[in-house]
């Protein structure tokens, strides 16, 4: 074991993405994602043709573009100094288009493997990286103690994570593995932020901002076998246009995925209207400033 401070479990219910398809649209317990987050998807959520939950597929190209990025000391701190443990293989869990897995290779792991279950994020990765369609829980064709390093970028809340959990736990090599679960989280301070967080929640009342903060999870990521988990934040900006503001809110399961066409146009109109009163920007001239916090919580073996 790496070290940190171990911390009391809390008891959470967080369910994960493998499921069996719907039979009907009816909103009913058993045919909704019951996650914390999973709450605010309806009972229809997409599924792709090999049956993994699609939450993010059908727009996989504008989450890529338009998603705040991680920064590069978090990919140093991931992958360390360590020479006796270097990190060769990571794998990049629920890994959407893979842009944790490109930082890897970008920062020299030699052997990079993308997991998640929906097709179309897997679509997006591209060459030079091994992907795998497999739920967080279950990655069979992954070896035991076989990866130096695991992470979880921006999804560990769809999952379920004592399963999860025990999965980081045998494929990562006993003693030296490690794994890395982070977030990126709005400022919840800044005024602009509060103003939009409040328009969402009035949109969908099902919303609530404050389990957008990573901090929430942290009873979640407690297991026997991982000390920690040890939390590291990192400044994060984007600069963004009116039209990117827009283009991003449209990427947030809680906004896409729940709300119908003509809310869609009205959280549009009032989202604009308050880029516009907050920065003087309209459509894609100019640019602010949206302040992200990058939070990494490191479970060491």
């Amino acid at each position: 074991m790496r070290g940190g401070t171990q911390m009391k479990p809390i008891v959470l219910f967080v369910s994960g993405l493998r499921r069996p398809r719907p039979s009907t649209s009816i909103s009913t317990p058993s045919s909704r994602l019951l996650s914390s987050y999973g709450k605010w998807v309806p009972a229809d959520e997409k599924y792709d043709d090999e049956g993994g939950l699609a939450v993010f597929g059908s727009y996989a190209k504008s989450y890529d573009r338009i998603r705040p990025f991680y920064p590069k000391e978090l990919w140093a701190d991931a992958i360390g100094g360590d020479t006796n443990h270097p990190v060769r293989r990571a794998v990049d869990v629920a890994c959407g288009t893979g842009r944790g897995a490109h930082a890897l290779k970008r920062s020299g792991v030699e052997d990079v493997i993308a997991v998640d279950l929906d097709s179309g994020m897997l679509d997006e990765i591209g060459e030079g990286i091994t992907t795998i369609q497999a739920s967080a829980d279950s990655m069979p064709t992954i070896a035991d103690g076989t990866a130096d390093l695991v992470t979880c970028l921006q999804a560990f809340h769809w999952l379920d994570a004592p399963k999860t959990l025990d999965e980081f736990d045998r494929i990562l090599r006993p003693n030296s593995g490690r794994a890395v679960i982070a977030w990126n989280d709005r400022d919840l301070e800044d005024d602009f932020v509060d103003a939009w967080e409040s328009l969402v929640e009035r949109y969908n009342p099902k919303y609530d901002r404050d389990l957008k903060q990573a901090e929430k999870y942290i009873p979640s990521m407690v297991h026997e076998s991982f000390g920690g988990p040890t939390q590291r934040n990192y400044a994060n900006e984007q600069v963004l246009t009116a039209d990117d503001f827009v283009e991003q809110m449209f990427t947030f399961s809680y906004v896409k995925n729940v709300l119908n066409e003509i809310e869609q146009v009205e959280i549009e109109r009032e989202t604009r209207e308050l880029v516009k009163n907050h920065f003087g920007l309209e459509g894609s001239e100019g640019g602010f400033v949206l302040n992200w916090t990058t939070k990494a919580f490191f479970l060491d073996k």
